[in-house]
């Protein structure tokens, strides 16, 4: 099993634990979810797109991870997922830049055997 669909299981996992020891915490979190992605006039894919972005300017690996994964299910393209990171990488600097190199192209991978 490769370490991307690893941490994918991984973050399951440890979401069914959070839900049983804080409830609300977890519950308050979905629910901010679903308000942000719900369907409205810009696309699953672009908000996926967007959200790629942010995780690589924040430099959040298992954020990247997740939403790389569900940005392939929603329709992108390797080069869309890349050029959403690049913007990323415009905004974070060299450390998101580091991530993407030493990362994202691997994420890719993994998940484009999966989709």
């Amino acid at each position: 099993m490769n370490h991307t669909k690893k941490t994918l299981e991984k973050a399951m996992e440890m979401n069914k634990r959070l839900e049983q020891e804080s409830t609300h915490l977890f519950q308050g979190y979905l629910d901010s979810q679903k308000n942000y992605y719900h369907k409205g006039e810009i696309s699953d894919k672009f908000k996926q797109l967007m959200a790629v972005c942010a995780a690589v300017a924040v430099r959040c690996t298992p954020c990247i991870i997740n939403h790389t994964n569900k940005a392939l299910k929603a329709g992108a393209t390797r080069q869309e997922v890349i050029e959403s990171a690049a913007v990323g990488v415009e905004l974070g600097g060299g450390p998101s830049l580091v991530l993407v190199r030493n990362r994202l192209i691997d994420i890719l991978d993994d998940l484009e055997n999966e989709v």
